[in-house]
């Protein structure tokens, strides 16, 4: 999932550039790092080069992936297919799109961070500034403030 905001990228340049969505695939299959997206954009490819259309290839890759994101990014391809539209704007709003959530989820793990760190620092570090500042005057109590 890391990736795919990358890849999306990768085919919106490469069909605005004037390639079709499956030389656009193989491009992104050729250049992108090594992933299991990448495998199963690969996969798809060699389904449809033995005889498998466009959709039942993307239906076929969000069946094995199953997960929302691939889910959402397949149906809208293949919506966008079945009516004719252009794929490019498509692309690119899908990648803007998973950029936003995946930067949400990250504000949402930091907000979270903050009280999960709150008690270790309430078990360790308090009871070490507490002697710190209580040594002393202990120390002091107890020598008669000598």
């Amino acid at each position: 999932m890391r990736g795919m905001p990358f890849i999306v990228d990768m085919l919106a340049l490469s069909v605005e550039a004037g390639l079709d969505f499956m030389a656009a695939i193989q491009k992104v299959i050729e250049k992108a790092p090594r992933s299991p997206l990448v495998e199963e954009f690969e996969t798809m490819i060699k389904e449809t080069k033995i005889g498998s259309s466009r959709a039942e290839g993307l239906r076929q890759m969000a069946w094995r992936i199953d997960v929302l994101p691939i889910n959402s990014f397949c149906a809208t391809l293949i919506a966008a297919d079945s009516v004719g539209a252009s794929i490019a704007p498509i692309l690119k709003q899908l990648s803007i799109e998973m950029r936003q959530k995946r930067s949400s989820e990250a504000e949402k793990k930091g907000a979270t961070a903050a009280t999960k760190i709150l008690f270790p620092m309430i078990i360790f570090i308090m009871p070490a500034v507490f002697i710190a500042i209580a040594g002393p005057m202990l120390i002091k109590f107890i020598t008669g403030g000598n």
